[in-house]
């Protein structure tokens, strides 16, 4: 077994262990995934047979398969509590909220709600787009929007992001899918999340989309767009308010 500890400011921030257990090496794998589920992860993303990441309030959990007979376990701080001037700069405070009868969200005040219940097509309205509030007259204001369908999708999540990838493919020539992942988790409602990048005026985006389910299919689309050039800033704040949806 070795294990790391990274400490910052005199907090731990990361712990992160490796274990060899051989044959019993699946059957532990099982063991911790059922644990980590029954204690209700905001976000669940990727499975045990290679790399899954457990999404927490206060801290983020990934377990790796190592092989055929080792697990990687890292547990990982995201409260900020500790550490005020990384909060001030990169993962304000969600001292905002939107509700309404399908769901609510939190936000930042330097973001703003620019539609709320607006209508699409006729199965889908944009609940609410919340968005960065403007800065200057050229940077691209990254945003989340949500779409609650008002059909009742039988379909699996997986065949509603490939229609969705084809979609977009057609519209849209510069669209590059990174991933398709169909094993993720809202709210513990299941779903899938599509990751991509595409080109629109003048500026690359990146985009990610999930797509989740309620046991009466309910089918929510909830689509994170961030600047490329500053994705993993603009990804913080983005994941932290995808990690306070609640689900109605």
């Amino acid at each position: 077994m070795m294990m790391e500890v990274y400490v910052l400011k005199g907090y731990i921030k990361i712990q992160s262990s490796s274990v060899i257990l051989h044959d019993k090496n699946s059957e532990t794998l099982k063991a911790m995934d059922a644990w980590l589920m029954s204690c209700n992860p905001l976000t669940v993303i990727g499975d045990i047979s290679s790399t899954k990441e457990y999404n927490f309030h206060d801290y983020d959990i990934m377990l790796r398969k190592l092989g055929t007979d080792g697990i990687h376990y890292m547990i990982s701080s995201n409260s900020d509590t500790n550490n005020q001037s990384i909060k001030a700069t990169t993962d304000p405070s969600l001292n905002k909220q939107y509700s309404n009868e399908y769901f609510s969200i939190k936000y930042p005040t330097t973001w703003q709600i620019v539609q709320d219940d607006n209508q699409v097509t006729g199965n889908t309205t944009v609940s609410v787009q919340i968005m960065e509030k403007l800065k200057n007259d050229h940077d691209f204001r990254p945003n989340i929007n949500i779409i609650v369908s008002k059909k009742k999708w039988s379909e699996p999540t997986s065949y509603l992001a490939q229609n969705t990838i084809a979609h977009n493919k057609q519209i849209m020539d510069s669209y590059h899918l990174l991933e398709q992942n169909d094993d993720i988790y809202i709210n513990n409602c299941q779903g899938s999340v599509i990751d991509y990048t595409f080109n629109i005026q003048g500026y690359k985006l990146h985009g990610i989309q999930y797509i989740v389910k309620k046991k009466d299919n309910t089918t929510f689309i909830i689509t994170a767009t961030t600047d490329a050039t500053k994705y993993s800033k603009q990804k913080v704040i983005a994941d932290k308010m995808i990690n306070s949806l609640k689900l109605k």
